[in-house]
């Protein structure tokens, strides 16, 4: 039952350890069968227990020393990709999971519960200091050491969440490097419409409205490495045809992400239209050749003119209609060379001299600016780099 830990063991693996118990106590409580003991079930566990425990401290000492050890290494690993374990000493956590757990998932089984009733411990904790201080008889003399044990807990609890978090978006980031270095290295030529596929899945799932109740689990995203303000979206549609998302439209345009969220200020409250939207369009890194009629500012315009003519259609049958007066928030990510440079050789350049931005004209309100592949993300570095410092993790690249 994994009590001893180790399986296999020795030159090549090639020994097992098969242990034999004797005693009068047994002798005298076994069946006329000597099939069955005459006491509780729970008797032989403990008898299992320690004689289990005596094997590895005799027989198995030196390679249960080294399978503990290594066991340790693979647990001090363990925390540190997943920090918001981290919550006692790794030796004390390692003696918290069953012996024979060697692998981070078993870690995390055993372990999971115990943070489930460690959370549940310091949220009474809490609670039971509020109830203290609401009350209107006199404050105890010592809850002030429980307000500062209360706030300290949960200051660890959110420094190791926090830690988590930063690494996951450090390796989405380091991940996106490599993936947008190896598409530019590509031919040109040669089609590898799976590398810019991946490149646009890693950063929003293709083909995908956030807001489908039933698609839930597969519309994660990490647009926030696009803005911040995105971390939380879910109303949003990805790589999905406009005759999908807009009612009675017949158009199969794609917008790569279109974001209508309520969320800090992107509009859809209610019944009233929608004043502020964005959208994303992702080109594959180093390209050089468009079409000759190509244009972010016709592309982008004949989105808003499609949009504005109907009505946004959610997965509620509600719908919601644009408004004439609309502000388009629009991000083209590209690298800016060959036909892109020429075509936009007449926009504004951004603050870094290297991106370019243009405002829309005539019916429709907004800008439309195109952002490098390096500068976005060298943006998201820059903006995590508080998250980074206070998590103690290396901003820079592995």
């Amino acid at each position: 039952d994994g009590l001893l830990g180790i399986a296999r063991f020795g030159p090549d693996d090639a020994h097992v350890y098969h242990g034999c118990v004797t005693a009068d106590f047994l002798d005298e409580r076994v069946n006329q069968e000597r099939t069955q003991f005459n006491f509780d079930e729970s008797i032989i566990e403990q008898i299992v227990r320690a004689c289990a425990n005596s094997a590895r401290e005799t027989a198995l000492h030196p390679e249960i020393e080294k399978f503990d050890a290594t066991r340790l290494e693979t647990m001090e690993d363990f925390v540190t990709q997943y920090p918001s374990f981290g919550f006692e000493a790794v030796g004390d956590l390692l003696n918290r999971t069953p012996k024979n757990a060697v692998k981070h998932e078993q870690f995390a089984q055993a372990l999971i519960p115990i943070r489930i009733r460690r959370d549940a411990e310091r949220n009474a904790s809490v609670q039971k200091i509020v109830a203290k201080l609401a009350d209107d008889k006199d404050i105890p003399n010592d809850v002030a050491e429980e307000i500062r044990k209360a706030a300290n807990e949960v200051r660890a609890e959110e420094q190791r969440q926090l830690t988590e978090y930063v690494l996951r978006r450090k390796i989405v980031l380091d991940v996106l490097d490599v993936l947008i270095r190896r598409v530019r290295e590509r031919d040109e030529a040669k089609p590898d419409h799976h590398l810019e596929s991946t490149l646009h899945e890693f950063i929003c799932p293709m083909r995908v409205r956030g807001d489908d109740p039933e698609k839930i689990e597969s519309s994660s995203h990490d647009l926030w490495v696009v803005d911040e303000r995105l971390t939380f979206s879910t109303y949003f549609a990805s790589d999905v045809p406009m005759s999908q998302l807009v009612a009675e439209s017949k158009s199969t345009d794609k917008m790569d992400v279109f974001l209508f969220d309520h969320l800090h200020g992107l509009g859809f409250e209610g019944d009233e239209p929608l004043r502020r939207v964005m959208i994303v369009e992702f080109k594959r890194p180093g390209r050089t050749q468009y079409d000759e009629n190509y244009s972010p500012l016709n592309q982008i315009s004949r989105y808003a003119t499609e949009l504005k003519a109907g009505k946004i259609e959610d997965f509620r049958n509600e719908r919601v209609r644009v408004a004439e007066d609309c502000v388009f928030y629009c991000y083209v990510v590209a690298d800016i060379v060959g036909n892109l440079d020429i075509h936009t050789s007449g926009w504004r350049t951004t603050s870094n001299g290297r991106g370019r931005y243009i405002e829309l004209g005539g019916r429709h309100r907004g800008v439309i600016e195109i952002i490098e592949w390096k500068d976005l993300i060298g943006d998201a570095r820059l903006r995590n780099r508080a998250f980074i410092h206070a998590a103690g993790v290396p901003a820079g690249n592995p």
